[in-house]
């Protein structure tokens, strides 16, 4: 269970510091080097920018290669790049069920092409008494150019199995079939796989500039695989179908 904690932490980092970087000015150097802040003074013999620790940087016109301005007051969508995103939330399902809302994350890399279409394919982490690293790629429809935009969306792949939950309960299915003999049984060792997995869904996106947050909600259909020895030399294959609802907010930069 900490290995998939300390990767969704990771993922967090390096979503909030790509975010961070993404809405600030920035100052380009010959040098190669690149400096984001907001910029104080841009003039013909130098440049002054201030990062957000407060530190006041001063460079000559003469390394400057060139600067890039953060416009906050944009609200227009994009209307062609690449661009992150990060988006949590949940797979709800029956209470009764053994797993009735378990968590999920994802980040994903997408391209945006005439304003409306976007293609993307990620990864993340879900829990489902096991942990999960699914691996996708899908495709987003804008029904509107405006800055807030109705969407539906897409998007299909597989579950791999990351690291197996040593604590959760076996579960020993019996059965009845006469092809079996009496003596036939299950052993309490296990082998869990991943499997397929299809998402379909809609949500309501806001944008401003290349900032866009939006929720989403998806029909989402999964499945997972238990390989169980028996008491004969043949291992039995146990699938397991989720059908489940998947509410989602998200942010892309």
């Amino acid at each position: 269970m900490k290995k998939p904690v300390i990767l969704t932490l990771i993922l967090l980092i390096f979503s909030i510091s790509a975010w961070s970087q993404k809405n600030k000015d920035a100052l380009y150097l010959k040098n190669g080097s690149q400096i984001f802040g907001k910029i104080e003074q841009a003039g013909v013999d130098k440049y002054m920018l201030r990062t957000s620790d407060g530190s006041l940087f001063v460079y000559d016109s003469t390394d400057v290669d060139h600067f890039i301005l953060y416009d906050n007051a944009t609200g227009s969508r994009k209307i062609s790049g690449f661009g992150v995103s990060t988006e949590i939330g949940f797979l709800a399902g029956p209470q009764n069920s053994q797993y009735h809302a378990p968590f999920s994350f994802a980040v994903s890399a997408g391209y945006t092409f005439k304003t409306k279409f976007m293609a993307e394919a990620g990864t993340g982490l879900e829990f489902l008494g096991n942990s999960y690293m699914p691996f996708y790629g899908g495709f987003r429809i804008y029904l509107k150019e405006k800055r807030t935009s109705p969407f539906i969306f897409g998007r299909a792949g597989y579950m791999a199995m990351i690291s197996e939950n040593k604590e959760q309960t076996l579960y020993y299915p019996w059965s009845s079939s006469s092809i079996w003999p009496p003596t036939y049984y299950y052993t309490s060792d296990r082998e869990y796989k991943g499997g397929p997995t299809a998402t379909l869904g809609m949500g309501v996106s806001i944008a401003t500039g290349d900032l866009e947050t939006y929720v989403s909600f998806a029909y989402r259909h999964f499945r997972t695989k238990e390989i169980v020895p028996t008491s004969t030399i043949n291992n039995e294959e146990l699938f397991y179908y989720y059908n489940r609802l998947e509410i989602k907010i998200g942010l892309r930069f």
